[in-house]
């Protein structure tokens, strides 16, 4: 996860948004900024709650699939040691 989190298209957008703020802070005067603010963070809050989110559901369907993959792995070395045991039990008896 914090591999991919610099490609992440919402770092990419958090950070477009610092940029908007910054060109709306010099550019416009100060109470049309001010709203522009309060929208930007709650962009940011959007975006972060929306990237928590994606790394909770990142998490369990990573969870899920170790699950399952422990599950088949146990099964095929159930099937394995059976048909071992069942053919060092033959050989035994045989000699």
């Amino acid at each position: 996860i914090l591999v991919m989190l610099p490609y992440s298209p919402v770092l990419q957008e958090i950070s477009t948004i610092y940029s908007k703020e910054y060109v709306v802070e010099s550019v416009r005067p100060k109470v049309v900024w001010t709203v522009e603010h309060e929208i930007v963070e709650q962009e940011i809050m959007f975006l972060v709650i929306g990237l928590f989110m994606g790394i909770i559901v990142e998490s369990i369907v990573v969870n899920v699939i170790i699950f399952l993959f422990f599950i088949f792995f146990t099964f095929l070395f159930k099937l394995i040691f059976l048909s071992c045991s069942e053919n060092l039990l033959k050989f035994v008896s045989e000699h």
